[in-house]
């Protein structure tokens, strides 16, 4: 599924740039592909928000995705950069253990930086939901 670049971190914890982490809703939270195109969740439950589900809604596409294995099965990291419909870009760190545990670190264009946690599934197995992107 990574290979083909479709699949879904579903982000059950949020660390801040300070060190802060917050628990998240993994239905709500998450980073996605689906072969060309990216989508970033960030929302909170019981909050209104640009995407109507408490947070912000960031699509894009794919400018470059490299796949890294690690030796001896220990996993392998993935490196992202996405450009987004609302200008600028992503860039991704990956870091995927082999029982499909994964962190992301995030990093925009503006000095932004975040990091998610959480399980790695395939586009037909994700249960999230997308909240209206607002570009």
């Amino acid at each position: 599924m990574v290979a083909t670049q479709a699949f879904v971190l579903e982000a059950n914890t949020l660390y801040t740039r300070q060190g802060d982490s917050f628990v998240l809703n993994p239905t709500i939270n998450f980073v996605g592909f689906d072969g060309k195109n990216s989508t970033i969740q960030l929302s909170f439950n019981q909050l209104v928000g640009w995407n109507g589900v408490g947070g912000v809604t960031l699509d894009g596409t794919i400018a470059k995705m490299e796949i890294v294995d690690n030796k001896k099965g220990l996993g392998f990291t993935i490196n992202v950069t996405v450009r987004q419909n609302s200008g600028g870009s992503v860039t991704m760190i990956f870091r995927v253990s082999p029982n499909g545990n994964a962190r992301v670190d995030m990093s925009g264009s503006y000095g932004e930086r975040l990091t998610y946690q959480g399980n790695i599934v395939s586009l037909d197995e994700t249960r999230v939901y997308k909240g209206s992107s607002i570009y």
